[in-house]
């Protein structure tokens, strides 16, 4: 594929969202789907995350915001959402439910069903 050829959504998406995510990709900068470049300069944060969600997409995998910057001193930490070896547990909840007796939740977890997604990526 040339950088300048439309993009096409992969086998297995589903077809009522085909068209939609082909028209947004291809609304964009053909060099948007191409690996992004150390000194790549961009208008705004904003910007430059549209840049990279673009790029995840055509690849398969999806971003997420961690933080970074000030208003002072603007930055973002952007990272693939399947970072990591481990589910990240930012409220401290316990692995699994807890339940007494009667079969009420005695734990801080309420739910046992989780996504845990992560793919060791870095």
């Amino acid at each position: 594929m040339t950088s300048s050829s439309p993009w096409i959504a992969p086998p297995g998406c589903f077809d009522h969202h085909r068209s939609l995510i082909e028209r947004h990709i291809n609304a964009q900068s053909a060099n948007w789907r191409q690996d992004p470049v150390s000194g790549e300069v961009f208008a705004s944060k904003s910007e430059a995350e549209a840049r990279l969600r673009v790029f995840a997409l055509v690849k398969g995998f999806d971003i997420v915001r961690k933080g970074g910057g000030s208003k002072f001193s603007p930055a973002a930490v952007i990272k693939c959402i399947h970072h990591g070896k481990v589910t990240l547990n930012t409220r401290d909840l316990e692995d699994r439910v807890s339940r007494d007796e009667d079969g009420a939740v005695t734990s801080r977890r309420k739910r046992e069903l989780t996504n845990v997604r992560q793919t060791d990526c870095s």
